[in-house]
């Protein structure tokens, strides 16, 4: 099966996007570290251009232990902010950006939920509109990732996306291979899809989501938004080898489910013999945590 890319123009948001919603409700999440210098921009064009005017129900910032000013600046300009440790306090410790991501979904309440990561440098707002229209035009599609050009000009980016993911995904699952960016921190998903299916906690959880969501609901349960070109701070070739370990790590488990972790080699040893313990935790599904829950509350143990 083909990868479906939609081309969502302003004409057509403006002419049938609050008709196609409904009463769906349609969350922003946007899982934040030490994200001071860009949030600003994102929540303030969100809330004013999306979120006062009825395109979406909630915004939602999941501060991820931010040691800066991340979290004063969204709460200031509209955004509801979680600390991740309210959500680990409750739900056990958690750590990555996968875990932000888990408990954006404990957070929040939509139906439709839109992930914008927070170091975008040239964030437009209707980006959450053209992710989250094929979810509104097609039920069988369940999560709509980004599709977009990096500028050569700040470096081009993307060098996990083309030396690590998208050479993985060709070898082992090539029904993904359509996917321009597999990796793309901006993307659309069902709630009631994304509820049956685990969180990787780490770097891993973009390609771990879209391998589990085309097993459990097929290829054609996801598709891509062009969105033209999108800026990012880039990270050190230091980090983005921590990230490339994490990723292969992931699909090497999806490969072979069967293999343990104990099996595996989890710890990273970068140029400088430094030792870095690869995350490769995962959270339970929201349906299976609800299922718990439940148990729980019928047995009284916790």
């Amino acid at each position: 099966m083909t990868i479906s890319t939609f081309q969502v123009s302003q004409e057509m948001i403006d002419s049938s996007f609050k008709k196609l919603k409904g009463d769906q409700k349609i969350s922003v999440c946007i899982p934040c570290k030490n994200e001071e210098s860009t949030i600003g921009e994102i929540i303030s064009s969100v809330n004013n251009k999306l979120l006062i005017n009825g395109y979406i129900d909630e915004l939602i910032v999941i501060d991820d232990s931010s040691t800066d000013s991340t979290a004063s600046i969204a709460r200031e300009l509209g955004a509801d902010v979680v600390p991740i440790e309210s959500i680990n306090s409750i739900y056990g410790q958690g750590r990555g950006k996968g875990n932000a991501l888990w408990g954006s979904l404990i957070a929040s309440e939509g139906n439709i939920v839109v992930w914008v990561d927070g170091d975008l440098l040239n964030f437009e707002p209707v980006w959450v509109l053209q992710l989250a229209f094929p979810l509104l035009t097609n039920d069988s599609i369940h999560l709509v990732k980004a599709d977009y050009k990096r500028s050569e000009k700040s470096g081009g980016g993307g060098r996990n996306t083309e030396l690590v993911a998208k050479p993985l995904l060709s070898l082992h699952f090539p029904s993904l291979t359509g996917l321009k960016q597999p990796l793309a921190g901006e993307y659309a998903v069902r709630r009631s899809a994304v509820s049956q299916i685990n969180l990787m906690q780490g770097w891993g959880v973009e390609i771990a989501m879209i391998i589990d969501i085309e097993r459990r609901f097929g290829s054609q349960s996801i598709a891509q938004s062009d969105l033209g070109s999108r800026e990012h701070r880039h990270r050190s070739l230091k980090d983005l080898s921590v990230q490339a370990a994490e990723i292969l790590a992931t699909v090497h488990r999806r490969i072979d489910p069967a293999k343990s972790i104990s099996d595996m080699n989890l710890t990273f040893v970068n140029n400088e013999n430094d030792s870095v313990e690869l995350n490769m935790d995962e959270r339970i599904s929201i349906n299976q945590l609800k299922i718990n829950s439940l148990a729980e509350l019928k047995t009284g143990s916790k």
